[in-house]
């Protein structure tokens, strides 16, 4: 299903697919004021997908991701289980 498809709907597991890091970002993003300003509704499909899983949320990422992003995932509470073939 997707995102916009999944509004109001729950699930055990959800699985979030982002097609790029800046897309993910956009996801992540915690400043309110920055979540506000975003002319797309990014942010707001972010929390949509992620406000769905009731039990395990897994998010990746298409693209690889920097090391900044994969701290600011940390920062939030984030488990980074692996990666690419590129595990740190």
């Amino acid at each position: 299903s997707t995102i916009r498809k999944s509004k109001g709907l729950e699930a055990n597991c959800v699985l979030v697919f982002a097609q790029t890091e800046n897309e993910l970002l956009k996801w992540i993003e915690t400043d309110t004021e920055k979540r506000r300003a975003d002319a797309s509704d990014q942010t707001q499909m972010g929390y949509v997908a992620f406000s769905r899983a009731k039990s395990l949320l897994a998010i990746t990422c298409v693209k690889s991701i920097s090391d900044s992003t994969r701290q600011k995932l940390i920062d939030i509470g984030v488990a980074i289980v692996s990666t690419s073939s590129n595990t740190r």
